[in-house]
């Protein structure tokens, strides 16, 4: 009996220290964007102002470090390649396409929209076959399922529009938006954000598809996009899931629907200070 008692103490013991190793493992494995972001600022400043080996040195710290953010065009990487082209940077051609190709999605159609990817394009020694397997590589990489998923969220939230005319229709949409979020629960708390690393891009089908989900997040209820929906977003913004502008775009939105003051903008409730503090915390750029 003792003996038996020994053993489940012990295998309980192994079993706790797996845990809590894996917890550690995965909290270690996390990064933090904040920092990202306001380099990044200062980079795409440069950028602006045509300081392109300046510009260059700071991308090239940060993708040391930080994986490229998709976004809605991955700017921020298209700019480290502008500046590491024209400032005549020492730099592999072949690896930033291959990164844009393969991990960021994008589409020969769309390297030939930017004049600067089609000329990198062009001296990175990519032939069709390199370019079909990279294209594959990321076609591959794409949740079809949770897709579909984000285009039905989307479809539902605008189905016969959006009208609060009458109570039937307001309960309507109440419905609607309750269920919706019921499905944004799931797939944040399976999969995290959403965005075109995970789901893909419009290039996939070539054709316009609803994938961004800004919309239904506005209409997510007050009580929860207070109680969940703010807060999940923040920290997709600190692992760099999700940009900093629309979660500027769908806070606001909640304060301006409700006679809020934003904490993202000095007012006589905010000091500079304490707006400058608050921007930081969701990757939004300081305010000189």
């Amino acid at each position: 009996m003792k003996k038996r008692i020994y053993l489940v103490l012990i295998f309980t013991t192994f079993f706790i220290s797996i845990v809590f190793a894996q917890k550690k493992s995965k909290a270690e494995n996390e990064v933090n964007y904040l920092p990202y972001y306001q380099e990044a600022t200062k980079a795409n400043k440069l950028v602006k102002e045509e300081q392109y080996a300046q510009a260059f040195l700071i991308y090239d710290e940060l993708y040391k470090e930080f994986d490229p953010i998709i976004g809605l065009s991955a700017q921020d990487y298209i700019n480290y390649i502008k500046s590491a082209e024209l400032s005549n940077s020492c730099y592999s051609r072949f690896k930033v396409m291959k990164t844009l190709i393969s991990k960021l999605g994008f589409s020969n159609a769309w390297i030939d929209d930017f004049e600067i990817l089609k000329t990198v394009y062009e001296k990175s020694g990519i032939d069709k076959k390199v370019y079909d397997v990279l294209r594959n590589e990321y076609v591959s990489s794409i949740n079809l399922g949770l897709r579909n998923m984000v285009i039905q969220i989307n479809k539902r939230d605008q189905e016969s529009g959006r009208s609060y005319e009458t109570d039937i229709m307001k309960k309507s949409l109440e419905e609607r938006d309750s269920i919706n979020f019921t499905k944004l629960k799931y797939i944040f708390e399976k999969y995290g954000y959403p965005n075109a690393s995970v789901i893909g891009n419009e290039s996939l089908n070539k054709k316009r598809e609803r994938l961004i989900l800004s919309s239904v997040l506005r209409h997510v209820n007050d009580s929860l996009m207070v109680s969940y929906l703010l807060p999940k977003l923040k920290s997709f913004v600190v692992k760099g899931e999700f940009l900093p502008q629309l979660y500027l775009s769908i806070y606001e939105s909640y304060t301006y629907r409700n006679k809020l003051v934003s904490e993202y903008r000095v007012s006589s409730k905010y000091t500079k200070e304490e707006v400058n503090k608050n921007r930081y915390s969701v990757g939004l750029p300081i305010l000189d």
